[in-house]
């Protein structure tokens, strides 16, 4: 396996809690060799953005900054069109076959490892 989904939102947990077990799960993803993760977080009610959803906008930047991922693709840029996400599709194959793969759905985001 090289890519796999991890849903953040199942327990709705606080932002607090969503940002550890985020973390936990890209460093036991590491470990296994896993070239990326689709972490479902959802947008929050009427499309405002969540807590979650607004806390991974700037988590991930500091996250990459750090060197403790790759690249990130915030859902809206999870298509063919936009270059991360090609390059990506061609160093794991196996992302091609993500249902969310061209939806430009903004809750969801994919971590690069």
């Amino acid at each position: 396996m090289e890519f796999y989904t991890y849903n953040l939102k199942e327990f709705s947990p606080s932002v607090e809690l969503a940002e550890a077990m985020l973390l936990i799960e890209i460093e036991n993803a590491k470990k296994s060799k896993i070239k990326g993760i689709k972490f479902i977080h959802g947008y929050g009610s009427h499309n405002v953005g969540g807590s979650i959803c607004l806390h991974l906008k700037s988590l991930l930047p500091r996250l990459k900054k750090q060197g403790k991922i790759k690249d990130f693709i915030p859902g809206i840029d999870w298509n063919m069109a936009h270059q991360t996400t090609f390059n990506f599709i061609k160093s794991c194959p196996s992302a091609s076959l993500d249902e969310d793969l061209n939806h430009f759905n903004i809750g969801v985001s994919i971590v690069i490892l």
